[in-house]
């Protein structure tokens, strides 16, 4: 630890956690946690891998493991507030925060986005907000992230606790836009299934948008540790498109000189969600992920106290913006401009002023100048147009119906043909008297593994589907398991493994030693399925990759661990299906005498992937150039060569496609 600043050994992933102050945490973390489940429980709770330590292992070596791995993942300031927030450990806070030193204001910030702001003491100074304003890092004009906008409330407000509340009620309610796959843009939360944002965002020019985009809000976009980016965050689908006010034609051409525009350009879209937003990840019960009024009182932006801006630029995690200086206000009271840094994907932010109420729409920057829509000129709009006040929840439309088996892009990829795949697992999900086993065969390359995605996006957008809904009134879920996974464990361990990993999956509420003992049975983990799933109203698909030898599967009494699925499966009263997919998949199912549907991957073949080309087209109303598509298919499938796998055809098509239509001009 030579060289290191104070206390940075919290950060370091080269921390020796058995000596020195390190050891001195481990020490009162060993007192405080013994046992070997609330050791794992708060390890799971902060997003850290649990591995079991040795049968032999000491309190204070299994906690040296845990932080060892925390600190490889940044995690450590993150275990650390789930131990301040546990209940157990409230005669330890005072040793763990005098060795937190100046990390304690970070650890305060992170407990306080996980759990919400404690309850204040009755009398005296609160040491919660206290922790916070003495960090020293003021607001400025610059992109913070949420932890650090947190951190940065300044002892001068009348009311720091209020602050953290609005920057905390702000990044619950505020989601990135994703369209396609993509990030697009910013919104926020109006009711408990009602997103607002920047009708740019969605389409700049057409209301509503045509053809209807495929558009999710994303949720908690970088509060969740322990993720990649594509894992991160809580995805909600849009199903309706409520109303919306255009921006101006200088505003979309980016030329917006005059910024006078009229009462029907204020650039919003009001937008329904599928379903609620579930409570944030670690939150407690009595935290709700809440919503801003669409209040129609107008605002005095010029007497306004300090602002700020909850966004996604780029597609990042969250970032907050502060904005120091009064902003100004367009005569017609449609516009209003200010200072502070934006940038792409910014637009349909909330303006949020330090007691926590929603101002403004942020939807438009211009030479140094960010420009936002005042949220009294939308409210009056959205009252307007749909005849509703107050939250909006008297807005609310039915969900528009559509049909996920019948996807051709998928995240932005495209999923071509696999009709009988599609066909079969519309039979499994939707059919009273489907078969609950669906076996995949193919070679490597051919499309097995890709089948997984289709099921996947499916499970995503089956609250949207009103036959999906009538079969499975909780949506469907799916879980990947590949078997190629645990080649490396021992064939005893590999089977504990694979059966530990299913029941976490599935979310059964098993934890510790009692986890572990049912996974090592076989007749009690098939107890523990039926058990935990037999009430569930989601349906669950479970994925079995990589069975391509038989014999391989058979060993360690694999086969007997799958069979103990499909005889659960088989139950009418378990909503569980199973797909078994591999080059002996079927061979698998045949040994067993198992009823199962049956799907053959074999690749992408030349005519599917000409009417993908053409289907598309003719989304975007166009007519494909026959020469220029009689090329690209020659390229994409040259004579006397082998078929090209779909993870390596599939990619190339989106761009495929733009050459395709650039080529066919306007025709």
């Amino acid at each position: 630890m030579i060289g290191t600043k104070p206390r940075d050994w919290w950060e370091s992933p080269h921390t020796d956690w058995l000596r020195g102050e390190p050891g001195l945490v481990v020490d009162v973390l060993a007192t405080a946690y013994p046992g070997l489940p609330a050791i794992r429980r708060l390890s799971d709770s902060a997003g850290i891998e649990w591995r079991e330590p040795p049968a032999a292992a000491s309190t204070h070596a299994t906690w040296a493991g845990v932080l060892g791995r925390a600190a490889a993942g940044g995690l450590v300031l993150d275990l650390i507030a789930e131990v301040r927030h546990d209940t157990d450990s409230e005669a330890f806070r005072p040793l763990i925060e005098n060795l937190l030193g100046d990390r304690l204001g970070l650890v305060t910030a992170r407990q306080t986005f996980r759990h919400g702001l404690a309850p204040p003491p009755p009398d005296g100074p609160d040491p919660l907000v206290e922790s916070l304003v003495e960090v020293p890092n003021a607001p400025g004009d610059e992109p913070t992230s949420g932890l650090e906008a947190i951190t940065a409330v300044t002892a001068g407000l009348e009311d720091p606790r209020a602050m953290v509340q609005a920057i905390v009620d702000a990044t619950r309610r505020t989601a990135m836009i994703e369209i396609g796959g993509l990030p697009k843009g910013t919104g926020f939360l109006v009711g408990p299934d009602l997103l607002l944002t920047a009708a740019h965002v969605i389409d700049p020019k057409v209301w509503p948008p045509d053809p209807r985009p495929e558009v999710v809000a994303r949720f908690d976009y970088g509060l969740q540790t322990g993720r990649s980016p594509a894992e991160n965050g809580v995805p909600v689908p849009v199903v309706d498109f409520v109303t919306a006010s255009l921006p101006t034609d200088g505003e979309v051409s980016g030329r917006s000189v005059d910024w006078e525009a009229p009462a029907d350009r204020l650039d919003f879209a009001l937008l329904r969600l599928g379903s609620a937003v579930p409570s944030p990840e670690g939150a407690d019960g009595t935290q709700p992920r809440g919503s801003y009024a669409l209040d129609e009182t107008e605002y005095d932006f010029g007497r306004s106290p300090l602002l700020f801006i909850v966004q996604h630029p780029l597609g990042q995690f969250q970032r907050v913006t502060w904005i120091r200086s009064a902003p100004t206000q367009n005569a017609g009271r449609t516009r209003i401009r200010y200072g502070g840094n934006t940038l792409a994907g910014s637009s349909g932010s909330p303006v949020i002023d330090i007691r926590g109420r929603l101002v403004a729409l942020h939807h438009y920057s211009e030479r140094g100048s960010n420009q936002g829509v005042p949220l009294c000129a939308i409210a009056g709009a959205i009252s307007k147009a749909i005849g509703a006040t107050g939250t909006g929840d008297s807005v609310v439309r039915p969900p528009q119906d559509s049909d996920p088996f019948l996807a051709n892009s998928l995240r932005g990829r495209p999923f071509v043909n696999r009709t009988n795949l599609r066909g079969r697992i519309r039979e499994m999900a939707c059919g009273g008297n489907g078969s609950r086993l669906l076996t995949i065969k193919g070679e490597s390359g051919s499309g097995v593994s890709y089948s997984y995605q289709l099921i996947s996006h499916i499970a995503h957008r089956s609250a949207l589907s009103r036959q999906v809904r009538a079969a499975a009134p909780g949506g469907l879920a799916a879980l990947p398991l590949n078997v190629a996974d645990y080649v490396e464990f021992g064939v005893e361990e590999r089977r504990e493994r694979i059966a530990r990993d299913i029941l976490v999956g599935l979310g059964l509420p098993y934890t510790g030693d009692a986890l572990a003992q049912t996974a090592r049975n076989i007749t009690t983990f098939r107890q523990a399925l039926r058990a935990g799933l037999r009430d569930s109203a989601r349906q669950w698909w479970i994925f079995v990759d990589g069975l391509d030898q038989l014999v391989a599967v058979q060993q360690g009494d694999l086969d007997e661990l799958i069979h103990a699925l499909v005889l659960v499966a088989e139950d009418e009263q378990i909503p569980l299906r199973v797909v078994l997919a591999g080059r002996e998949a079927e061979l698998f199912a045949a040994e067993r005498s198992l009823w199962v549907q049956q799907d053959l991957a074999v690749g992408l073949g030349r005519s599917e992937v000409e009417a993908w080309f053409r289907d598309r087209a003719r989304e975007e109303r166009r007519v494909l150039d026959e020469q220029a598509l009689a090329d690209a298919m020659a390229e994409l499938f040259p004579m006397n060569l082998p078929q090209p796998e779909p993870r390596r055809l599939a990619p190339q098509l989106p761009g495929r496609l733009l050459d395709l239509l650039e080529a066919s001009g306007g025709s």
